[in-house]
């Protein structure tokens, strides 16, 4: 605001009378909006840059856990007759969500046997999951006649198929049992063979492609949220024999069977992840 003096009075010479007058100051005003101006389009701006690393955050926690490959080298190597079997024992150490595929991985040699009529016949090795109900197996390549009597080498990696209604539903705690095994091929008994075969087995692997567990999702939904909160809540600081304890929930490396702090910080570090799309 400005003051201005302003004189009053006749064209003839009367008394004139000084008054005062205030005069708003549009000038200052317009430039005192400018700066308010300035300082709203520089929080906007700032809120808006806070909004986006927010959002920048999330979308980087919301990631999706891909596809992990287990190898587990078997210990069943080394040399079988035909109907011979080697069992072997799977431990991942973690659980699993979603099985795709496994496969098995061997290579060895196989030597023929000779059936009644003296003719060389092939024989192959595979590997078995027993359940229930049915049961998995990969097949591997049928050889040994064409090289007899030498030995004929193979390499090959089958994959698991299911038969009987089988399903993968006896690996997701990443633990099972199964055998490989060189064939014990058929022979109508009456013409029974004059030599059987015999094989050698040099690697013996299983590979898994699988989606792990996410510690937090106890649900098996595939993700790390609310409903997963809600579970670990229902057992929140309650210990082994506690009603409410769930034995899910105790996710904490190493487990102490306990529902507590230790749970939730491993809980909080999954937040909001994916296992699946």
């Amino acid at each position: 605001m400005e003051n201005w003096e302003c004189r009053i009075g006749s064209h003839r010479g009367q008394r004139q009378i000084k008054k005062q007058v205030t005069v708003p100051n549009f000038k200052g005003r317009a430039k005192n909006n400018l700066i308010f101006q300035d300082k709203l389009d520089t929080l906007l701006k700032m809120r808006i840059n806070g909004l986006l690393l927010i959002i920048t955050a999330i979308l980087g926690i919301c990631s999706v856990v891909e596809a992990d490959i287990y190898i587990i080298q078997l210990p069943v190597c080394g040399s079988y007759t035909m109907g011979q079997s080697r069992s072997f024992t799977i431990d991942l150490g973690t659980e699993l969500l979603q099985i795709n595929e496994v496969r098995l991985i061997c290579e060895g040699t196989v030597t023929a046997g000779l059936d009644y009529w003296w003719n060389p016949f092939s024989d192959y090795f595979y590997g078995f999951f027993d359940t229930e109900p049915g049961y998995m197996w990969a097949k591997g390549p049928l050889v040994g006649a064409s090289t007899y009597p030498l030995p004929e080498p193979f390499s090959d990696n089958p994959k698991f198929v299911p038969e009987f209604g089988a399903t993968w539903d006896f690996l997701l705690d990443g633990q099972a049992n199964g055998s490989v095994i060189l064939s014990g091929i058929f022979f109508i008994p009456e013409f029974p063979p004059k030599a059987f075969p015999s094989g050698y087995l040099e690697v013996a692997i299983i590979q898994i492609n699988a989606v792990p567990l996410l510690a937090g999702d106890f649900d098996r939904s595939g993700k790390v949220d609310l409903a997963d909160f809600a579970i670990l809540a229902s057992a929140w600081w309650t210990t082994v024999g506690d009603p409410n304890y769930n034995d899910d929930c105790d996710i904490s490396e190493p487990p102490d069977s306990v529902i507590d702090l230790l749970d939730l910080s491993v809980f909080c570090g999954n937040w909001l992840q994916k296992s699946l799309e």
